[in-house]
């Protein structure tokens, strides 16, 4: 659990006990308080948070990483979630491609591998968006909205990195959601 920060806030706090507190790279987040989402954040493309690294953050066997995302600008990458800021270096990564499509990559530290939905996104709409990875069949399944998008197998195995975990950009600030 996360409690955000009120807005010009700089920080998220971290409830499950992990202590994987967030930064904001910015003040001029917004918070919502209502639904769809409750509790959520705007991102305008010059914002994101960041936490530092930490093992229960390098996801390096199973995982599942899942968003909402409500996107008002397409024209290019924009990073939902991110572990590392090069494809090879990356532990891994969810993001709306250039071509509007959700991407999955993970990375081993000497390649990357890549998963993409085939249903492109259109901006404002709201989206769930997930992605797994099952260790055991190196087996990576995308979802988009409650559909099951895409399956495919991934052989490289997801590294573990010194990198910075990020929302709302890669680990370098670059490719930052617009939502």
């Amino acid at each position: 659990t996360t409690s955000l920060p009120s807005v010009g806030g700089s920080t998220t706090t971290d409830y499950s006990g992990l202590a994987n507190h967030g930064n904001l790279s910015s003040t001029s987040f917004s918070v919502f308080t209502t639904p769809p989402l409750g509790w959520s954040l705007y991102f305008n493309g010059s914002a994101s948070v960041s936490v530092a690294s930490t093992t229960n953050i390098d996801l390096t066997s199973t995982m599942t990483l899942m968003a909402y995302v409500y996107p008002t600008s397409l024209t290019a990458s924009h990073i939902i979630i991110s572990k590392g800021d090069s494809d090879v270096d990356r532990n891994y990564i969810l993001e709306i491609d250039s071509s509007k499509k959700l991407r999955f990559s993970v990375g081993d530290g000497v390649s990357s591998q890549n998963v993409v939905t085939s249903t492109a996104m259109t901006t404002n709409t709201w989206y769930f968006v997930g992605a797994s990875f099952d260790a055991s069949s190196n087996t990576a399944t995308l979802w988009l909205s409650t559909s099951q998008d895409f399956t495919s197998t991934i052989t490289v195995n997801p590294a573990a990195n010194t990198d910075k975990f990020v929302v709302g950009a890669d680990n370098g600030g670059a490719n930052r959601l617009t939502s």
